[in-house]
Order: C-alpha cells, then structure tokens, then sequence
C-alpha cells in the first residue's frame, strides 16, 4: 500500500491556472464558477449552524487524565518472564523469535 502524501493547498497562482485549463478544456464554465462562489457564504453558515447545534446539544466528553492518588509510585518494569506471558508473539516473526536460543 503507498502511503498517501500530504494534502498542499495550492496558491491561488495555482488555483486560477488550474481554473483557466478547465475553462480551456470546457470542463468547467465561467456561470458554474461564478454559481460556486456566490454559494460559498450559504456554505459557511450552514456549517456554522451545524456546529454552533452540536456544541449545544452534545455533552462535553470526560477528559481523558488520570485523578492522582496520594500514593502514587512509579510501576517496576514487568520481569522477562512475566512480559512474555502478558504478550504472546503471533505472526511469522513469534515463530521464528522461538527458535532463537
């Protein structure tokens, strides 16, 4: 699987190139540009209603610390021998590492 590369926004040069060649190609028209941007203030405040609803009617989730006991100690690290019954090996790899001497 090829890792996805991240998203750049292009710069508006870039935009309005790419907004020329699909006018070039007829893949795009200057009314349907035009009909995108006049849109885009309706967009924006129905996303805003969305969330304004949402933080109004969804409970705040609990967070995710820990309350501190008073006695409060740092855990030994686990003997080998108890790390290896916690966490079985699996897979090609377990198999192989068994026969390690």
């Amino acid at each position: 699987m090829v890792p996805k590369r991240p998203v750049e926004v292009p710069s508006e040069v870039a935009a309005a190139y790419v907004l020329q060649r699909l006018m070039q190609d007829s893949r795009i028209a200057v009314a349907e540009i035009v009909h995108y941007i006049t849109d885009l203030p309706e967009q924006i405040a129905r996303i805003e209603a969305r969330s304004q609803f949402l933080r109004e009617h969804v409970p705040p989730t609990p967070s995710r610390q820990r309350a501190k006991t008073h006695a409060s100690r740092p855990r030994a690290r686990p003997k080998r021998h108890e790390a290896a019954t916690r966490k079985p090996l699996g897979g090609m790899y377990g198999g192989l590492i068994r026969r390690l001497p």
